[in-house]
């Protein structure tokens, strides 16, 4: 989507709305020489941020985590977050929060506002494939911005559109970007520890508890090849199926009923919230 002006775009950097070109911080920041930095992503569905609240409250724990400071307090964070709503004019927006450690103890914290991309719709009527690899993800609990393991092992592979990460025992935790959930009959299984327990994830389980058994727990790799459907959930991918894991199919490589019920379910809550 395109934005309806071709103005340069607002962003927020340490209590100043600046065009993006000056939105500029130190070489010498800590989040670009040691990777002290954390983030977080939401989207609006029209102009509303989705559920503005809990992703605050996430990026609060993500800066605890870190053992950094909160740069503002949350409700302020929102009001910044609806003034850029306001200087940025696009049919739907992507909102990325970002503190850095900074330079001798001096936080650098921005909001960015951009274009939300939706992915393409044969994503979620057809399904994607997923590589796995052994990695855990230090501060798990923590959005930091450590993404370069999947990145690095993603430019390697072909047709593939997330990594799975795997413990050395073989037990599924995450994706790179996103939860993975795996259906065998009537039972919705999602991995429980050692995982980022994402927003959407949540949304998912408070939709299925009517009409599955919920299971919270370890989940063994080869789960993925006896089961009904796998999908994965995040803010940006929703409910998207998965029919490929490692080059192996699952189901047949077809999307499942289960997958689609809940993705019917979210989307009608979209209609029914602005939060």
């Amino acid at each position: 989507m395109s934005p309806l002006h071709e103005d340069e775009p607002i962003y927020f950097l340490n209590g100043k709305y600046i065009p993006a070109s000056k939105a500029t911080i130190s070489l010498l920041d800590l989040g670009l020489m040691r990777g002290v930095s954390v983030f977080e992503y939401l989207r609006t569905y029209g102009a509303h941020p989705f559920y503005l609240k809990a992703h605050l409250e996430r990026f609060e724990k993500s800066v605890s985590y870190m053992g950094l400071k909160l740069p503002l307090p949350l409700s302020e964070i929102a009001k910044v977050i609806n003034a850029l709503l306001e200087k940025n004019t696009y049919e739907e927006y992507g909102i990325k929060l970002l503190l850095t450690g900074g330079v001798e103890g001096r936080q650098n914290f921005g909001i960015i506002i951009f274009p939300y991309e939706p992915y393409p719709e044969t994503h979620f009527t057809e399904g994607v494939r997923l590589k796995s690899m052994t990695f855990q993800r230090p501060l798990p609990y923590c959005k930091s911005t450590h993404y370069f393991p999947a990145l690095l092992n993603l430019s390697k592979a072909e047709d593939v559109f997330e990594i799975l990460y795997l413990t050395e025992n073989k037990q599924l935790l995450e994706c790179s970007t996103s939860n993975i959930f795996l259906v065998k009959e009537n039972h919705l299984i999602t991995p429980a520890k050692h995982i980022l327990k994402g927003i959407t994830r949540n949304i998912i389980l408070d939709l299925a508890r009517a009409d599955f058994i919920i299971e919270e727990r370890d989940v063994n790799y080869d789960e993925l090849f006896s089961c009904d459907d796998v999908f994965i959930t995040a803010t940006n991918k929703e409910v998207m199926p998965i029919v490929n894991v490692d080059g192996i199919s699952i189901a047949k490589e077809t999307v499942g009923n289960a997958t689609k019920k809940l993705q019917q379910l979210f989307s009608q809550i979209l209609t029914h919230t602005s939060v």
